[in-house]
């Protein structure tokens, strides 16, 4: 298994359904029902903070 393709390809993927953009909970509205963020209507909301350098 070629696995530096494999993640290289992982990684294009991957990159092309999740966003990414630095988060203003300000945009944030979250009702019974859904979840909005900006432009987006949704059930679930995933949050991920990075590591810092």
């Amino acid at each position: 298994m070629d696995t530096a393709l494999l993640v290289d390809e992982f990684t294009i993927h991957m990159n092309s359904k999740v966003m990414q953009a630095i988060f203003e909970a300000k945009y944030l509205q979250i009702d019974d029902n859904c979840v909005r963020y900006r432009d987006i209507k949704a059930k679930h909301i995933v949050f991920t903070h990075g590591v810092k350098d």
